[in-house]
């Protein structure tokens, strides 16, 4: 658990600093220090508090604010919670959630369980997936039925796709869903550059979605074999 979790925080900051214009615009190399801590702030809060529930995260925000408070380099914005912040490329500083909030616009043609009201929990989730997934690194997102999690990703893989060069590919599972099923739906969406050889289009990306990854039914001893196709797969790469 130590090591997934100082792995996660890696790779969040590798997902943060990798933006363009992040850190080789900020200027004196103070401010750098500072912008850079504060990402790693960022990083460590969600790498190794995300999977919290909402009952132990505040006892762990202050956990965090305790470690951080009297490092001169971090400049925590005083009384702020750090759930509620991100590392802004403008601003070179965390800054609140709600200064990106979008306004919500109503669509009438669109299905209201299709429908993302955007609050600061819809933008944080899906600021780090779309982060990790530009950076190349899997995402799962976890909770009780019906709190967002498809919305949520999905209006990722929009915004990725509006981008040009993603192209998002969604798998269903179910119940009955079996590994030869998977591979076959992997299959028909991609290219074939030889024989034995499948990809993207030239010049564009796959994003694979799956959506209740948890619901292949198990086998005798208990494995469940289309996801152990996406390890496989996962591995090999």
């Amino acid at each position: 658990v130590e090591v997934s979790k100082a792995t996660a925080i890696c790779k969040l900051i590798e997902s943060v600093i990798s933006i363009p214009g992040m850190i080789e615009r900020v200027g004196e190399k103070s401010r750098v220090r500072n912008f850079v801590c504060q990402i790693f702030i960022f990083a460590y809060l969600w790498g190794a508090g995300g999977n919290l529930l909402d009952a132990s995260r505040e006892k762990f925000e202050t956990y965090v604010h305790d470690q951080f408070d009297e490092f001169p380099d971090a400049k925590l914005p005083p009384g702020a919670n750090l759930w509620d912040l991100f590392p802004s490329t403008a601003a070179r500083r965390l800054e609140p959630w709600v200064k990106i909030i979008p306004t919500f616009t109503y669509d009438s043609t669109t299905p209201f369980f299709e429908m993302l009201v955007p609050t600061i929990d819809t933008i944080r989730f899906g600021y780090i997936m779309k982060k990790l997934v530009e950076t190349k690194y899997p995402v799962l997102f976890t909770g009780d039925t019906g709190v967002g999690k498809s919305v949520i990703a999905k209006e990722v893989l929009n915004s990725l796709f509006e981008m040009g060069s993603w192209i998002p590919i969604t798998l269903n599972f179910s119940a009955q869903t079996s590994s030869l099923r998977t591979q076959e739906m992997l299959e028909a969406k991609l290219d074939k550059r030889k024989k034995t050889l499948l990809g993207a289009p030239i010049g564009k990306r796959v994003v694979l979605f799956v959506d209740d990854v948890n619901m292949p039914k198990l086998e005798k001893y208990g494995a469940q074999p289309p996801i152990e196709l996406l390890r496989f797969w996962r591995i090999v790469r």
